[in-house]
């Protein structure tokens, strides 16, 4: 299941759409961000987790493959550099899945055959100015998106 594409003009437009969905996504399993480099997957995650209540900083993980943010409780990978998905059992990620916390994963399809199918994938790409969001998967239904 998919819905239509969600076009966020600017920035300003992607932290308001991140903040009106992050108490909707699910909390467990996992939510794959995949798109070009520099289409707003990190600035979805950064949004997402500070409109959760995170007030510190949201580094990109892409050198520590993983931040984990206890008060929320919530888990944000970056699979970039992910040199084999056989990786993230070093980094205890089934467990991390498998919890009640919200799992971000750019480029999770870096972990293909290892992660389990995501509950939920939103496609960043560029489009004029701004950026679109394609949703898709079986958590879909359970959302009440904002346009």
């Amino acid at each position: 299941m998919s819905l239509s594409p969600i076009y966020l003009p600017n920035e300003q437009a992607g932290r308001d759409w991140a903040a009106q969905l992050a108490p909707q996504l699910p909390r467990s399993g996992f939510i794959s961000l995949v798109g070009p480099l520099g289409a707003g997957k990190s600035h979805f995650a950064r949004s997402t987790l500070q409109a959760l209540g995170h007030s510190g900083a949201v580094p990109s993980p892409t050198y520590t493959l993983v931040e984990h943010y206890a008060s929320i409780p919530a888990f944000h990978l970056d699979l970039y550099r992910l040199g084999d998905p056989e990786e993230l059992e070093f980094l205890n990620m089934r467990e991390a899945i498998a919890s009640n916390a919200l799992c971000l994963i750019e480029w999770a399809e870096k972990g293909a055959g290892w992660l389990p199918p995501a509950q939920l994938e939103l496609a960043f790409d560029y489009q004029d100015e701004g950026r679109v969001v394609r949703i898709s998967g079986p958590a879909l239904e359970s959302l009440s998106l904002p346009s």
